[in-house]
């Protein structure tokens, strides 16, 4: 066998499915196989890993570097040379001197990498050479497949990307791009900020292996920063090729350009147009950029791109439409092609005026129109951004689909919203009531109500003098919604006047959307069960027979969840949150995903699972910053405060109040929630110092919202009594604040750990495992952790008991998750986890793994207290 895998020094990751089925192929004796796909994906790298693990004893393997041949006789001479050295006889045909010796070997396996270029010139002389040796396997690397029979194809996917920090370590692409920092002794000097750098330019590089180790070293050598900020100027670079590399084309340059150079004219004139395009295309948009120029020699020019694998196939949101895209290193070469100026300017043209006309589609389509829209965000954001506002209405047409752009966070789209009627008056053409609706929506999600409630009162003006009646129930819903968090029973009757005329029309939508926001008045003036009736046929009416839109299913769920939350009815509740959230995240709406994971967060915190509680709360508070939703991030923060003091973690409580208390002070919306923030943090201040409580100041300044400060006195003191009377907070926040007054209640003074002990050289655990003291250290509460004190509490007594034998995996999953159903390989990830915690609390050097299980350290005194 010659060795090409002692060409590569890096890691190989990420690849082991791919791998086992080209094995499994080989196995099963698949005479040809073909790997494609494009550019820097790694085809290479897999055929070399694939002959190294098939080598055997008996069972020779060959691998030939096709890069420099160019006709059917140097390929040939390649494959002769690699396989033992063979020679032709001057008599006979190249490719038959390669069947002969085909059929000279026993089980084989023969890689012809690069094949591309020779496709149209030795496809056919693959096919033969496999015929003659029935026990040999062939296998293909190239960028497009051979089309000859018998052969089996394999589109090679770019590695996985991490979609979170929190993924970056077990996504393929991440683990290779931290190998090589690793090899430039980095990886372990990442900031979190770091970690949000590279979670960027792992997703600008799309898992293309080759891109990743062109960008590895750079990152070592110029710092993250520098490589984040110049990424496209890095890959596009032409370094010297590496010292020792195993071919001289090792720069995505360089591979992209050699797929050029075998493109024929009609062929670089389509993939340069589809450069334009961001996020992906239809077949409908590109014919549109060659309108009247021969659009179907784009049709017949992307068949072969796609087959060259120049141009990928995408996922899309509205079936029966194929959607296809270019991977951006491919775009931006493309890009840099498209000239002359002139032609670029024409190109971009017809982009903007197509989408244009689609969002005049989408708007037309109401109940389709998110799921239209959710695709082309990023092309129709491309169109408003450009500077050619000559058709105005292209320009209103494009502006009245940001509200529908889910995709985008709210302070972008009013951004761009706002960048346009910088220059343009809203209100002196036949659209300016749809344009101020649109801008109140958008100042709404962007937590600037007051401004929002002014553009749509005009709206709702002018609708009105125009006799323009769909104008007229967009405005009048959205005001009603908007005025909700000022005061609720201001919104009720704009509500109800949109509904009835909406019923009387037959408008699904408009009806669907004014009983949305009704329940949620309903709710927020205590009148629960009218809240119940009216959030029930929300959902019903959004999700009517074969009517369907998406956007307001979501909203009527997610209200209706929080009814069943005020009413405790948990399982209810977080039934239409999961389902909201699934179809908030099929059709792209990050803020209505971001608030239903949020009041997902609340209702598990609210029944008692503090656990997947801690775990809802950190990851809603980063989805509603990163969207600068800073209000709800707030309220987030102060509920997760309040499960730390309930799990006496009050340190990490008062830091997380000092952040909700700054979102308060600069995004002031909810005065219930920044109340109870301030006077929170009084309490645990109290707590911390052990001194008297005071919350006069608090009491105060809150007015009407007295009663709900005061109620902080129990959480200093479980035994104090709560107010009953009705305030100024949602009725579902009110639910979680109750159950957390009665899960304190609920710890019995017996439970209280001791504050001093003379047993400094043990180590001491209750009785139930809901604290513990480590030899000469301070008490440490697991209250309220579930699987902790049970998991703590079976060590101790298997050390008392039989001291010296460890609690094996199995008892310990047992003894942890007595009733959830789980296999081997999570068992021992959940239970590595659970310890991971206890080592945190304080039992480091406390616990050891010994054989097959966990014990307590044998060399420390331990005693079970009550």
């Amino acid at each position: 066998m010659n060795d090409a895998r002692s060409g590569y020094l890096s890691t190989f990751v990420g690849r082991d499915s791919e791998l086992a089925w080209l094995m499994e192929r080989v196995q099963e004796g698949g005479r040809l196989v073909t790997i494609f796909g494009p550019p820097g994906v790694g085809k290479t790298r897999l055929a070399v890993e694939m002959i190294a693990v098939a080598k055997q004893p008996g069972f020779e393997c060959f691998f030939c570097d096709l890069t420099p041949a160019r006709t059917l006789e140097a390929v040939c001479e390649i494959v002769l040379e690699t396989i033992k050295g063979a020679e032709r006889s001057g008599a006979q045909s190249p490719s038959r001197a390669v069947t002969d010796a085909m059929a000279g070997l026993g089980p084989a396996v023969v890689v012809l990498d690069n094949f591309e270029h020779l496709v149209e010139i030795a496809a056919s002389s693959v096919a033969e050479w496999a015929s003659a040796n029935p026990h040999a396997s062939f296998i293909v690397t190239s960028r497009e497949v051979l089309r000859i029979p018998g052969e089996s194809a394999y589109e090679l996917a770019p590695l996985s990307v991490p979609a979170s920090t929190r993924e970056i370590e077990t996504s393929a692409s991440g683990r290779m791009l931290l190998d090589t920092l690793q090899n430039y002794r980095q990886a372990n000097q990442l900031s979190e900020n770091d970690r949000e750098q590279l979670l960027d330019v792992l997703a600008r590089l799309e898992g293309l292996p080759l891109a990743i180790e062109i960008v590895g070293p750079r990152i070592s050598l110029l710092g993250l920063s520098v490589v984040h900020d110049k990424l496209d100027v890095v890959l596009g670079a032409e370094p010297r090729a590496a010292r020792g590399a195993r071919r001289s084309t090792k720069t995505l340059h360089d591979t992209i350009a050699w797929s050029w150079s075998m493109l024929d004219d009609d062929e670089r004139r389509v993939l340069t147009a589809c450069a334009v395009f961001q996020g992906g295309f239809t077949l409908e948009a590109l014919e549109a950029l060659f309108e009247g120029d021969a659009p179907e020699k784009a049709v017949l020019a992307l068949t072969t791109l796609r087959e060259k694998s120049l141009v990928r196939a995408l996922p899309n949101s509205v079936q029966g439409t194929p959607r296809f895209g270019l991977y951006a290193t491919i775009a931006a070469f493309a890009a840099e092609r498209l000239e002359p100026m002139e032609r670029r300017a024409l190109v971009e043209k017809r982009h903007r005026s197509y989408f244009a006309a689609f969002a005049r589609r989408a708007a037309a389509q109401e109940r389709q129109a998110i799921e239209l829209v959710h695709d082309e965000t990023a092309n129709l954001v491309v169109a408003i951004e450009g500077d050619d506002f000559s058709v105005l209405e292209d320009s209103f047409a494009l502006l009245l689909a940001l509200p529908m752009m889910g995709k985008i966070a709210p302070r972008r789209r009013l951004s761009l919203f706002e960048r346009f009627i910088e220059t343009h008056s809203l209100e002196d053409n036949a659209r300016s009531a749809d344009l101020l609706i649109a801008h109140g929506e958008l100042l709404q999600t962007a937590d600037r109500d007051p401004e929002a409630e002014e553009k749509l009162s005009r709206a709702l003006t002018i609708a009105r003098a125009q006799g323009d009646h769909r104008a007229e129930f967009r405005a009048l819903t959205r005001l009603g919604g908007t005025l909700l968090d000022r005061d609720p029973r201001l919104s009720v009757e704009p509500l109800e006047e949109t509904l009835r005329r909406a019923r009387d029309l037959g408008d699904l939508a408009t009806e669907a959307f004014a009983l949305s926001y009704l329940t949620l008045a309903h709710l927020n003036l205590g009148n629960t069960e009218a809240a119940l009736r009216v959030g029930m046929l929300a959902v019903d009416v959004a999700s009517a027979g074969g009517t369907h839109f998406p956007g307001y299913v979501v909203n009527a769920k997610v209200h209706f969840a929080l009814v069943c939350l005020a009413k405790r009815d948990f399982a209810t509740g977080e039934e239409n949150l999961r389902s909201a959230l699934k179809l908030a995240t099929s059709i792209g709406l990050i803020s209505h995903e971001a608030f239903a994971a949020s009041m997902t967060a609340f209702s598990r915190h609210a029944s008692g699972a503090l656990d997947e509680a801690e775990t809802l709360y950190r990851s809603a508070i980063g989805r509603n910053e990163s969207l600068r939703r800073m209000s709800i991030a707030g309220v987030m923060r102060g509920g997760f405060a309040l499960l730390l003091v309930e799990r006496n973690r009050l340190r990490e409580a008062f830091a997380e109040l000092t952040l909700a208390e700054q979102h308060f002070r600069n995004y002031a919306r909810d005065r219930a929630w920044g109340a109870l923030v301030a006077g929170l943090a009084e309490v645990v201040r109290a707590k911390l110092h052990e001194t008297p409580l005071d919350l006069s100041a608090q009491i105060g300044a809150a007015g009407e919202l007295g009663p709900l400060v005061t109620l902080l006195y129990a959480l200093h003191d479980p035994e104090a009594a709560v107010p009953t009377t009705s305030v100024r907070v949602h009725a579902f926040e009110w639910t979680l604040i109750e159950t957390a007054i009665e899960r304190l209640r609920a710890i019995p003074k017996a439970l209280e750990p001791p504050r001093e002990t003379t047993r400094d050289a043990a180590l001491l655990v209750h009785v139930n495992g809901h604290w513990f003291r480590p030899p000469g250290g301070t008490v440490i509460p697991c209250y309220g952790r579930s699987v902790i004190p049970r998991l703590l509490r079976a060590l101790a007594e298997q050390r008392s008991s039989r001291p010296g034998e460890p609690l094996t995996v199995d008892a310990l999953r047992a003894i942890g998750w007595p009733h959830e159903r789980m296999s081997d390989e999570s068992a021992r990830t959940r239970l590595r986890q659970a310890m991971a915690v206890l080592r945190k609390l304080g039992m480091g050097k406390l616990i050891i793994w010994q054989d097959v299980g966990y014990i307590l350290n044998p060399s420390v005194p331990v005693e079970l207290c009550d």
